[in-house]
């Protein structure tokens, strides 16, 4: 865990949660005094996590089983509310004195938290940060995420100090995450699935798609697995791949003799190809001639929608409209409402 940022990808049930909840746990326990926060994407999660002690239960019931596998011994943690946030804590119960060594939140609450002191914070774990299909996700979480990165970093790097390093845990949901894009690297896992690549590691960063061969292959015989159909879920569960379709995806295209349409939201230009086939880009061409619609002004949305959307769904339908990746795509039909 020597990366500032950490992304790990894994099928259901591979250990992911448990294993850096137990990494976390271990730090604190060798660096006296520091702090993590564990982080959720709604209070309503964070609320039944702490409600049934479920988090840490695994953890201490292995511990007893194979105390062995451990370097230090495990505490028994509770999960107490502290200055409305929950916090793992080791209780002395002969005196009732309450060791605090981590943070349990909500991403989605986490402005409530911003006049806490988290200098002592060294790690910033969120779980299940690609939320399941049909979840409610709120608007701009990737903005609450840098925000609530800003308020516990603060000015380490400029004082000198390392910058809090993040971890990033989840299921292969959907390749699709505004966190991801807002911290600048969903070009980098889209050109992973490309490319059949599971580990990517630089300087800064670690990604990787986790394989556990033996506990894919054994899985694949329990009983849920050997009846169901769902090929989509499997493939996210067992094989840890992402569902997605590149049949309208053009990486390379070719722009020469290529006209600009109009732009959407400052950030996507629709461009007309020399075969008549239209392509959405993430690049603004320098046009003075070109209409920007801002689509968090109300008006400029309805109009965007009234002139275009029927006709761009209609070229979309027949195959005659493509994206410069899957992010794009994804982001255009969202503000087309397509």
């Amino acid at each position: 865990m020597l990366h500032n940022l950490t992304v790990l990808f894994g099928g259901r049930g591979m250990g992911k949660t448990f294993n850096i909840l137990r990494d976390m746990i271990e730090y604190v326990h060798n660096n006296p005094g520091r702090k993590f926060i564990w982080l959720r994407d709604n209070d309503k999660v964070v609320q039944k996590v702490a409600a049934g002690q479920s988090l840490t239960a695994p953890i201490e019931h292995d511990y007893h089983e194979h105390p062995e596998r451990y370097s230090f011994e495990f505490p028994h943690i509770e999960f107490v509310k502290k200055e409305g946030s929950y916090t793992f804590a080791e209780v002395d119960t002969s005196n009732n004195d309450v060791s605090i060594f981590g943070y349990l939140m909500a991403l989605s609450t986490f402005k409530n938290s911003r006049g806490v002191d988290y200098s002592d914070v060294d790690y910033i774990v969120m779980d299940e940060f690609i939320p399941e299909e049909g979840a409610i996700v709120k608007r701009h979480q990737g903005t609450t995420f840098l925000n609530m990165y800003e308020t516990v970093n603060r000015n380490r790097e400029l004082e000198g100090l390392p910058p809090v390093k993040i971890i990033l845990l989840t299921n292969t949901n959907d390749i699709f995450s505004d966190i991801l894009e807002s911290l600048g690297i969903s070009g980098l896992i889209e050109n992973m699935v490309i490319k059949g690549n599971t580990v990517y590691k630089d300087e800064d960063i670690w990604i990787e798609f986790l394989e556990n061969r033996e506990f894919t292959e054994a899985k694949k015989k329990t009983f849920i697995y050997r009846i169901n159909k769902n090929e989509k879920f499997n493939n996210m569960a067992i094989k840890n791949e992402f569902n997605i379709s590149l049949a309208l995806i053009q990486y390379h295209p070719n722009l020469k003799d290529s006209k600009p349409l109009i732009i959407l939201d400052g950030r996507y230009t629709l461009l007309q190809l020399k075969n008549g086939n239209f392509l959405w880009v993430e690049r603004l061409y320098n046009s003075k001639n070109l209409l920007n619609y801002d689509m968090d002004n109300d008006q400029e949305a309805i109009l965007f929608r009234l002139y275009f959307t029927d006709k761009l769904r209609k070229n979309y339908i027949i195959g005659r409209m493509y994206f410069d990746s899957i992010y794009t795509q994804r982001n255009v039909l969202d503000l087309a409402k397509m």
